[in-house]
């Protein structure tokens, strides 16, 4: 759940949402499309480049947009099957809710990452203490890596 700062709370969910859409490049596992070859075993094959708005969707919660509504969504979002077709992640902005607050939902394949791990991830990109966040989306960051080597990398790179 985000707080929206109170000069931009109108439009902050839409900015996050188009925000997110202008950082179309994907790290792996984020780049992955599953592959089934003419044995029948699955593997992954790695995409230069993904149509971030298969990935980042926007929806709005009727008025009074509640708790209770917020679940209903999430819900009807989880029980929906990711499209195979297309790396097997989605994030979602959820703008609607009561006070202004904006809901952020990751949707992935246990095949691509583990629960913890996916946690931890949206976890960290959402933190509000800027030295304990990733620099950018989270699926701009390869989780192949640890977390001192992506922290590392940027600090390298600023200067």
């Amino acid at each position: 759940m985000l707080e929206p700062p109170k000069e931009d709370a109108a439009n902050f969910a839409q900015n996050v949402y188009a925000s997110f859409l202008q950082k179309p490049d994907a790290c792996q596992p984020f780049n992955w499309k599953l592959n089934w070859s003419m044995t029948g075993k699955p593997r992954w094959d790695v995409l230069p480049k993904i149509n971030i708005e298969d990935h980042i969707h926007f929806t709005m919660l009727p008025a009074p947009g509640c708790d209770a509504q917020l679940q209903k969504v999430a819900g009807r979002i989880h029980g929906q099957v990711l499209d195979r077709a297309k790396p097997l992640w989605e994030v979602w902005v959820i703008d609607g809710l009561e006070g202004n607050r904006v809901a952020l939902m990751m949707k992935m394949h246990h095949s691509v990452v583990d629960g913890i791990r996916a946690s931890k991830l949206f976890t960290s990109s959402c933190s509000p203490d800027i030295d304990e966040s990733f620099n950018g989306p989270l699926w701009q960051h390869d989780l192949r890596k640890t977390s001192s080597q992506r922290k590392q990398e940027s600090i390298s790179l600023t200067w």
